[in-house]
């Protein structure tokens, strides 16, 4: 069993060394994405706090921290970690959400366990074990539990939110994933984590073992986060019906009348083309239009065009595209080039709005109006 254990310590060092460069990576190369997708940005947060707890497992199975050295270091960011994967849940299901006060109070506790840390590193007392057996480490499982499950809640209390995100395969391999690999190590390898520092019996080889599989587990969890980056990029490209807000009844906009604004925003629409800024939002088109504030230019389209704003972009996007496929100068072009020109950013999006459209694919269509 001893060699066993220094085997599985020897793998799990080259693991953690690849899993900490390839998480850097990719860390960045979703930072350089903050602008298309909040939820990219919170994920990205969520790998470099992820890399930090590796980071000091390849110091363990170094023998250059213990076992409860470790526990303590890395004790505060497994709450920031589940606040930030609930951060991420919160911008993949609702894109328009916006951040307020309130939500910084999750990181609150994690703030509060990085104090703690640091005072404890420059004044040990008896105190300390006892923090971080019950009040640090029964606090952290708890918040982090807390959010597990609320982020699982959010996920399907919202599922309706991302249907069309959702209708990619492997976007529901990935949420399934992400699910799996939260819930999983609280089922398994965390309580017996916690069960081996309150019972004086178990050994260290124990508690450290399963340290050891626990950041196997987080190892694997980027590895196959970095397969999906690069084998289905569509995960990660922002889609999303952007949600409508409340609108108010009768009472804001009972006098609005529509007419005057319905013209200026078809004669932007027809002449300035915004649609075909693949990231364009509701509060673009407000800006672009003069329309404000973003609620009065989703009641205005609403009301006057009986629809709202993700479809209505999206059926200047198919008009446009049908007009580049009947110009005879775009005959070597292919249709996804098209696509991209109109403002569509994957090729399952376009086909899906496509064909809802016009009720055939795009190939059909073209064959439809061949000459």
């Amino acid at each position: 069993m001893f060699n066993e254990i220094i085997t599985l310590e020897l793998v799990s060092q080259y693991i953690f060394i690849f899993s900490i460069i390839h998480g850097l990576i990719i860390a960045i190369a979703l930072l350089t994405k903050i602008k298309k997708s909040l939820s990219n940005l919170f994920f990205s947060l969520w790998i470099i706090a992820a890399i930090f707890e590796l980071i000091f497992a390849l110091l363990l199975v170094l023998n250059k921290v213990t076992s409860i050295e470790y526990f303590k270091y890395i004790n505060f960011s497994l709450i920031i970690r589940s606040v930030l994967f609930f951060h991420y849940a919160r911008f993949l299901t609702t894109p328009s959400y916006r951040l307020s006060g309130k939500d910084s109070i999750g990181y609150i506790p994690g703030i509060i366990d990085l104090c703690m840390l640091i005072f404890f590193l420059f004044h040990h007392s008896a105190f300390e074990e006892i923090y971080y057996l019950y009040i640090g480490g029964i606090g952290s499982l708890t918040i982090s539990f807390y959010y597990m499950i609320k982020t699982g809640i959010l996920i399907i209390k919202n599922s309706g939110n991302f249907y069309n995100w959702m209708i990619v395969s492997e976007r529901k391999i990935w949420i399934f994933l992400i699910l799996f690999f939260s819930i999983t190590p609280w089922l398994i390898i965390i309580p017996l984590v916690y069960v081996g520092y309150l019972n004086s019996e178990t050994s260290n080889d124990f508690i450290r073992l399963c340290h050891i599989i626990l950041n196997i587990y987080l190892s694997l969890f980027i590895a196959v986060f970095g397969y999906f980056s690069i084998a289905h990029p569509i995960i990660f490209v922002e889609d999303l019906i952007e949600q409508e807000p409340v609108l108010p009844e009768n009472k804001q906009f009972k006098e609005y009348a529509i007419e005057h604004d319905s013209i200026i925003l078809k004669k932007v629409m027809d002449e300035e083309k915004p649609f075909l800024e693949t990231e364009l939002t509701l509060d673009d088109l407000s800006l672009i239009t003069g329309i404000k504030p973003s609620l009065k230019l989703s009641f205005l389209i609403k009301t006057g065009f009986n629809s709202n704003f993700s479809n209505f972009i999206n059926s200047y996007r198919i008009n446009y595209v049908k007009q580049l496929l009947h110009n005879p100068k775009n005959h070597k072009r292919s249709v996804l080039e098209m696509a991209f020109d109109a403002g569509f950013n994957s090729k399952a999006t376009f086909n899906r709005i496509f064909k809802n459209s016009e009720g055939v694919t795009p190939t059909e269509y073209l064959l439809q109006h061949k000459k």
